[in-house]
């Protein structure tokens, strides 16, 4: 099956669902990849992706386009995260090769996708990979931040969502989402449920397989400052932290919280350095 992959960003280790996406689709049919380049970051990853597919166009989207489509889209029922991404160059490639007949099936990844696949729809099969429910998403937002414009803002985001979700789920003949909680949360009727297919993220266990190392040796590291607070720190298998929490500033000024280092601190430390190995030189 030859398989058009339209991305709004170009997908990598950064972003792995639609990369690995890519990889195992890529191994049973021929997938070509449309994406979006938004900054020079996104370059690096292009050799890594061309290598899982038959071929690949990456168009670039300039920061002063995307901030143009946000200001029309204030006003309209379009996100602005969604607007964001808009680019009619892509939109104008994935039309002609679907109209010259190169595509048997169009994989549309986030909502951000539709509006580039929205003349290709009913000409061949499309699905959409949602990722998360993003209405619901930016309910959660708002439920929890206390800047009342930031409120308003996921308010206004929230209800934009779920407008596209629900137009999405009449348009895609498949929809793919990445929990069963946000499948259930998905603004979508009844009877339309059943288009949604939930398939969640998982860990490339090559990549991130079990490597046996050798533990670093326990090392105590101690610092006492005379006429001020004695501070030690302390390093256990790797990780960092204080004995006695730091004052600020102002509380030194005033000798406040302030002591010195006395023989019972220096008799603690040294116990605890013979429990974990070798004492530090210096302690008594």
């Amino acid at each position: 099956m030859r398989i058009l992959f339209v991305v709004p960003n170009v997908p990598s280790a950064i972003r792995p669902r639609p990369l690995h996406f890519i990889r195992g689709l890529s191994q049973m049919h021929q997938v070509a990849v449309v994406c979006l380049a938004t900054n020079e970051a996104d370059s690096h990853f292009v050799s890594e992706l061309r290598q899982h597919c038959q071929s690949m166009e990456v168009i670039r989207l300039s920061r002063w386009r995307s901030l143009s489509n946000c200001l029309r889209a204030l006003f309209s029922t379009n996100s602005l995260r969604c607007a964001y991404f808009y680019s009619p160059d892509l939109r104008k490639r994935v039309k002609a090769l679907v109209e010259a007949n190169e595509v048997d099936l169009i994989h549309a990844e986030h909502l951000k996708s539709l509006s580039m696949v929205k003349p290709s729809l009913g000409r061949v099969p499309v699905v959409l990979d949602a990722v998360d429910c993003l209405s619901m998403l930016e309910s959660r937002r708002r439920a929890v931040t206390k800047n009342p414009l930031v409120k308003l803002f996921s308010w206004m985001e929230s209800r934009k969502f779920a407008l596209s979700e629900a137009k999405a789920s009449r348009q895609f003949d498949r929809i793919a989402i990445s929990s069963a909680v946000d499948r259930q949360a998905y603004p979508i009727p009844a009877g339309l449920r059943e288009k949604i297919d939930v398939i969640p993220n998982g860990v490339d266990l090559e990549h991130f397989g079990f490597r046996q190392f050798e533990a670093q040796k326990n090392v105590l590291v101690f610092r006492f400052c005379a006429g001020r607070e004695a501070l030690s720190r302390t390093r256990l298998g790797g990780s960092v932290s204080d004995s006695y929490p730091r004052r600020n500033s102002k509380q030194n000024a005033r000798g406040h919280g302030s002591r010195r280092a006395t023989s019972r601190d220096i008799g603690l430390l040294s116990r605890v350095a013979s429990r974990v190995g070798k004492a530090p030189s210096g302690c008594g």
